[in-house]
């Protein structure tokens, strides 16, 4: 059963961070403020070079560290030296953040799957630390196959079907989502859906079927009618929901 606080509990983009010269996106800072609040916190992982999960968004590492080149190119204690925007945070392993978290406020891991890569290390990894953990956490990826991987692999961990537009989709996801809303594929058990592109036929179906839709990303007053229009909850930066309640709820 997919549990309640995916409906009723909204999640800080990368944390609650901002302006990003004081605390970064995906930081140790940003995390301890959306705990502070009573925010689920969303979060982006993906693999370092030795596979260790660390807590990142972007496939290179010039917006937010300077310095050219991958994340995937080094190993978590290199990446875990890097300053991240100029401040005193450093980027984190996911096994940290799980220490930091313990529970206290819903997690939503979206898993970086970049095409070239192949599934199954990262999302083993992040299964593996997740056996161990207590808290309330879901996983959520742009990509079917970790999607697949945690259906097939950890049947119990909660997990949600990333999309955008449906004009950006390719033609893999195109046919997966078609065959999904057909019934000739299994369904999610959530779905987080661009709040410009909806609603759609798969936020539709996803409401029909009883799952919940959560938005992202929600920046204004404008964005947050939009998701009470069409969704359940909230990925939410810059504007902010009451905390602790569903921005349909607040």
């Amino acid at each position: 059963m997919t549990p309640a606080w995916l409906w009723q509990t909204p999640f800080a983009h990368r944390g609650l961070h901002g302006p990003e010269n004081l605390v970064p996106e995906n930081s140790r800072a940003a995390f301890r403020a959306a705990l502070a609040h009573g925010f689920g916190i969303e979060l982006d992982v993906l693999a370092a070079r030795d596979n260790v999960a660390m807590v990142f968004h972007d496939r290179r590492l010039e917006r937010l560290c300077g310095i050219a080149g991958e994340a995937a190119e080094r190993t978590a204690a290199e990446l875990s030296a890097l300053a991240i925007n100029g401040t005193q945070e450093t980027i984190p392993t996911l096994a940290e953040i799980l220490d930091l978290v313990a529970g206290g406020v819903p997690l939503l891991i979206e898993i970086k799957s970049p095409p070239d890569r192949p599934v199954g290390a990262l999302e083993a990894e992040v299964a593996r630390l997740l056996d161990g953990y207590a808290g309330p956490v879901a996983v959520q990826s742009f990509a079917l196959q970790t999607v697949d991987w945690f259906r097939q692999n950890r049947p119990a961990v909660p997990r949600g079907q990333i999309v955008d537009a449906p004009r950006k989709w390719d033609a893999g996801t195109r046919a997966a989502i078609a065959e999904t809303i057909a019934g000739l594929r299994p369904a999610p058990d959530f779905i987080a859906h661009d709040v410009h592109a909806l609603p759609s036929d798969f936020s539709r179906f996803a409401k029909a079927k009883g799952l919940p839709v959560l938005t992202w990303t929600v920046h204004s007053k404008a964005d947050a009618e939009q998701a009470r229009q069409f969704a359940d909850n909230v990925i939410f930066e810059t504007w902010r929901p009451a905390a602790g309640a569903s921005e349909a709820d607040g």
